[in-house]
């Protein structure tokens, strides 16, 4: 059966997240109505068809088919959603009191009894009443990914556009991307000898962030070259991370 929530739990740093800065000010409201089918059980719900349940979500956003094709890119370039709309750490973020209908109907006698001044027998069933609350030290302290980050200053080194590194990190520890790192900086390595684009132009490489988010290591491209004092001096740091690993090796 689908949960459906009355209301979501939605936490400050939403206005300080980078994936979330990295977004227009509507995609940040899109995302925002994405929180809310997924509270009400849109999401979730059953459906004829996976287009059905396109068109549903479609509706719920406001936007034809082109526009929504859209958001839903740049909001998976962000982490934020998956490739099924659904919004990522949701579970970890919501807790099982919050579906507990019961819940507000025990805190409204507890309110009226304090009131009243007869707290000892709700304290009394409180303490019986087997724990399904979850709000303790995880709701005070909401989990972070956990992932691992030990290997980014290898990736750091050898991408060329040194911007947004907090926010890249944090994109590498979730996604867990230790594991992948080798494959990663051997693409960048290639890459950055010979894609035409990067070559051209710095502000032509997307930021390290974005890189992450749509795992630029698959990406094919079109090979060029070009000398310049950027790509001489970008080369030699690369020769030189080389020669370090093959020492090391």
């Amino acid at each position: 059966m689908t949960q459906k929530l009355p209301w979501f739990r939605m936490y400050t740093e939403f206005a300080t997240d980078p994936d979330v800065q990295c977004l227009a000010f509507e995609d940040q409201r899109h995302y925002t109505i994405l929180l809310c089918l997924k509270g009400s059980g849109v999401l979730d719900k059953d459906y004829p068809t996976a287009e059905h349940r396109e068109r549903v979500i479609r509706r719920g956003l406001g936007l034809d088919a082109l526009a929504a094709g859209e958001v839903h890119r740049r909001l998976r370039e962000t982490g934020l959603i998956d490739e099924y709309w659904q919004p990522g750490g949701w579970d970890k973020r919501q807790f099982q009191s919050d579906q507990d209908p019961t819940a507000a109907e025990r805190q409204r006698r507890r309110r009226e009894r304090m009131r009243n001044g007869d707290v000892t027998r709700d304290v009394t069933r409180e303490s019986q009443r087997p724990d399904t609350d979850t709000d303790t030290e995880t709701e005070k302290n909401p989990p972070t990914p956990q992932g691992g980050a030990r290997r980014f200053d290898d990736f750091w080194q050898v991408y060329p556009k040194k911007v947004g590194k907090a926010a890249a990190k944090r994109v590498w520890s979730r996604k867990r991307l230790d594991g992948k790192a080798d494959r990663i900086i051997e693409h960048l390595v290639e890459r950055v000898r010979s894609d035409a684009q990067w070559l051209e132009s710095l502000r032509l490489i997307p930021n390290p962030q974005t890189w992450l988010n749509r795992e630029g290591w698959d990406d094919e491209y079109e090979r060029g070259s070009r000398s310049s004092g950027y790509t001489d001096q970008l080369r030699r740091s690369l020769d030189t991370l080389r020669d370090q690993g093959m020492a090391n090796g």
